[in-house]
C-alpha cells in the first residue's frame, strides 16, 4: 500500500492506500480511500472516494459528495455498489462487446 499527499493534481496508473489531494485525484485504478475537495477520477476501482464530484465507470465502494457517477447512475450526495454488481456488469459489458 501506498499514501500519496499532492497539493494539486494527483494523478497515476495504479493507487492504493491513502491518497490525499489539494484539487484532484486521478487513477486508472485505486483500492483504499480518496480525498479531495473538488473532483476523483477513476476507471476501476474498490474503497472510499470523498469529493465534491466523484467519477468512476466501475467502482465497489462508496462514492461521498455532491454529485457521484458510477458506471451509468449518477446519485447526489451518497453512491454505493457491491462487488457482485460490479462483477456482473463487467461480465455483461464484456459479452456485448464481444457480439458487436
Amino acid at each position: 500500500m501506498t499514501s500519496a499527499i499532492v497539493l494539486g493534481r494527483n494523478a497515476s496508473a495504479k493507487g492504493g492506500g491513502v491518497s490525499l489531494s489539494a484539487l484532484i485525484n486521478a487513477n486508472n485504478h485505486f483500492k483504499g480511500v480518496q480525498v479531495a475537495p473538488i473532483y476523483n477520477a477513476n476507471a476501476y476501482g474498490k474503497g472510499l472516494s470523498v469529493a465534491l464530484i466523484n467519477v468512476c465507470h466501475d467502482c465497489s465502494g462508496l462514492q461521498v459528495g455532491l454529485i457521484n457517477k458510477n458506471g451509468n447512475k449518477t446519485t447526489p450526495f451518497f453512491g454505493y455498489r457491491s462487488k457482485k454488481k460490479a462483477q456482473r456488469l463487467a461480465r455483461e459489458e464484456t459479452v456485448a462487446e464481444f457480439f458487436k
